[in-house]
């Protein structure tokens, strides 16, 4: 899994719960059932921070210990209002850096 599937993984664990229990009424008043679904969306997104973070912690310093230049980062971006010219009015994505990384994992916590 690379470190841009892991970033998309953060953000779709919670949302793939949110959905579930906003499509499936009878599932959102089901108590523990709805809970424990919830809890597993944060989890997923918890579990894939924690490895993001150590993913891109350890690239940064090996990357500093070979006499690189120290931090990776990771940029996924869609195109979005594509127009006439070769740039596109706006895009859509994801940076992710260590110092992001580390927030992701703390907000799932």
């Amino acid at each position: 899994m690379t470190e841009a599937e892991l970033a998309l993984l953060i953000l779709g664990g919670p949302f793939a719960a949110a959905l579930l229990l906003g499509a499936c009424p009878p599932l959102r008043r089901a108590g523990h059932l709805a809970a424990f679904v919830s809890l597993a969306g944060v989890g997923v997104a918890l579990w894939a921070a924690v490895r993001l973070v150590g993913w891109l912690w350890l690239a940064g310093a090996q990357a500093l210990a070979q006499g690189g230049g120290g931090a990776r980062e990771v940029t996924l971006t869609i195109r979005w209002l594509t127009q006439a010219g070769p740039v596109p009015l706006a895009t859509a994505g994801v940076y992710v850096d260590p110092l992001s990384a580390g927030m992701a994992a703390l907000v799932t916590l």
